[in-house]
């Protein structure tokens, strides 16, 4: 599975500028090198603030918090298998954040 965690500087790489042109501000992790490795993108706009977390098991955690109000609006629990749900789920957190 560390596929999916590689698959995710891809997806980096690809989309940062523009992400960057639609006035948003994305960062990305380096892969843990822990018991259970895992790497995270992190996509702010002025408004909201979004992690999409994925384990080389496949496990994933997309949270989104609103700046607005102070609280975290949502966590969404997901199993990846392939590079098709890493981008599912960064196309979820994006439109979740503009």
């Amino acid at each position: 599975m560390n596929e999916l965690l590689n698959y995710m500087e891809s997806w980096y790489r690809e989309s940062e500028e523009s992400l960057k042109a639609r006035g948003l501000k994305v960062f990305i992790s380096p892969t843990s090198e822990n018991a259970k490795p895992s790497r995270y993108i992190d996509i702010e706009s002025n408004s909201k603030f979004g992690r999409l977390v994925v384990w080389a098991s496949g496990e994933a955690e997309i949270q989104i918090e609103n700046f607005n109000v102070a609280t975290t609006e949502s966590i969404s629990t997901l199993t990846l298998r392939t590079r098709e749900d890493v981008t599912q789920a960064l196309s979820k957190l994006v439109k979740n954040i503009e």
